[in-house]
């Protein structure tokens, strides 16, 4: 018997994407490229039809977001994650499918700050993610 039930939820979560970008408040810091990690979830609000068809197109392609994220990173000179975080949101959101939400993570692994041990973060979204 095959399932027909219609699902509540469904995701696809892109886990610490390793990129560099120029970043940093001062001119010094943002001349090396710094290495950021995305983390991003998507919501469904319905299940995508490639569950059902087994076929890339009916699904969100995970080397879509990437290359869609690595280009902003590449696009400019950044002070702030926050700009960087909004940048990638925006990008990231005109290649979902329509009602697809969003919530992304940006981490900068290495600040000017000695003290920190694990990088400094900024997240946006359409939900919050405590």
């Amino acid at each position: 018997m095959a399932f027909t039930e219609p699902c509540a939820f469904s995701s696809i979560a892109l886990h610490r994407l390793r990129l560099t970008a120029h970043l940093g408040c001062g001119q010094d810091e943002r001349q090396a490229l710094q290495w950021v990690f995305f983390d991003l979830k998507l919501k469904f609000l319905s299940l995508p039809q490639g569950c059902i068809s087994d076929e890339l197109s009916g699904t969100v392609c995970y080397d879509q977001l990437s290359q869609a994220i690595q280009q902003v990173c590449a696009s400019t000179q950044f002070h702030l994650l926050e700009n960087l975080g909004w940048k990638v949101f925006a990008a990231v959101k005109e290649i979902l499918p329509p009602q697809t939400q969003l919530w992304i993570r940006v981490t900068k692994e290495k600040p000017p700050i000695p003290q920190l041990q694990d990088g400094a973060s900024f997240a946006i979204g359409d939900w919050s993610e405590v």
